[in-house]
């Protein structure tokens, strides 16, 4: 990059994130949906190590054949991987790294894809079941347990003696209220 080199590669916009002359992040997904020719062209910048480098993007449309294939090949990557694919988060998951890339400082600006994604899996997954119910919590409460509550240490945990305190304390204090009644 530093020699001013032409390069071409193939991206995905979740891990190359481009911006516009103004220095706005460019939503490529967006820019592909818009209708139009099975080839497009698009010039913009790209921004990696605090610097600027300008990129011209060119997309082709694939054809039906091809487009069955790649989409073959993603749903067997995840079910060996033993997921299943949430494709409605990619356009949040997009917007945000853009966003985050655009905005951050040159020495903070290694994202993490897999914190990216579970943000987005956590916020789709909220927004599908809602928020959590009384009767909700009392179903999934083994689970909750098995994830919240830590196994018993040979050191007294500071959180659990204080609660344990305060309630002591807020009992004594009802029993002489009652007594004094």
């Amino acid at each position: 990059m530093r020699q001013q080199a032409d390069v071409v590669v193939r991206g995905h916009p979740a891990t190359f994130p481009l911006e516009t002359e103004a220095g706005q992040p460019c939503n490529v997904l967006r820019w592909l949906r818009h209708r139009g020719g099975a080839e497009r062209e698009w010039r913009g910048w790209w921004r990696w190590a605090g610097q600027r480098y300008p990129v011209r993007l060119i997309a082709a449309k694939l054809d039906p054949t091809a487009t069955r294939r790649a989409r073959g090949r993603t749903r067997r990557k995840a079910q060996k991987a033993g997921r299943t694919l949430w494709a409605l988060h990619k356009n949040t998951t997009t917007l945000l790294r853009s966003l985050l890339s655009a905005s951050t400082p040159p020495e903070m600006t290694v994202l993490s894809s897999w914190l990216l994604s579970g943000l987005g899996l956590d916020t789709l997954r909220q927004q599908v079941q809602g928020s959590w119910s009384k009767a909700r919590l009392q179903a999934c409460l083994p689970r909750l347990r098995r994830f919240l509550c830590s196994r018993p240490r040979r050191r007294v945990h500071q959180e659990t003696t204080r609660r344990a305190w305060l309630e002591q304390r807020a009992r004594v204090h009802s029993d002489r209220q009652r007594q004094g009644a």
